[in-house]
């Protein structure tokens, strides 16, 4: 892994900011945005947890670009994700994405119901963007 997806890595890792933007497409080409809750592994490929009757899921059934912003705030380090989604729906990966996902954050069992469904998604590029200096550093890598 080189030093910028490292980087990019331990900024979600230790993000105080739990919580990020995705933003999705619908097949009319109108985008829309949701904050969620994640999972960030150690390639950078992320996993979410929705509702499969939501308009994200809808929309990734179509179109599988996504892009997502970490760190919402200056004075932290600010992440920029442009990816590709995958929606898991076989029962045997949605069992195995489950354990991994509410492993990870058990403080949203309590949203969990019968239409869970998880996403997948793989990092196409990534900036961050280190408000804690002055000037800001900005560094990109893509993959």
């Amino acid at each position: 892994m080189d030093e910028n997806r490292k980087k990019a890595l331990i900024s979600l890792q230790t993000s105080t900011h739990p919580l990020c933007v995705m933003s999705t497409v619908t097949v009319d080409n109108v985008s829309e945005s949701s904050l969620l809750a994640f999972v960030v592994r150690e390639d950078l490929s992320l996993l979410i947890s929705t509702h499969t009757s939501t308009r994200k899921w809808k929309n990734l059934e179509s179109n599988t670009a996504v892009s997502l912003v970490f760190g919402l705030a200056f004075g932290v380090v600010n992440v920029q994700y442009e990816g590709v989604a995958r929606l898991i729906t076989e029962p045997e990966e949605i069992k195995k994405y489950d354990e991994e996902y509410f492993s990870a954050r058990p403080e949203l069992k309590q949203y969990r119901v019968n239409d869970t469904g998880f996403i997948e998604i793989t990092p196409r590029w990534v900036r961050t963007v280190d408000f804690t200096q002055t000037p800001p550093k900005v560094e990109e890598s893509s993959f």
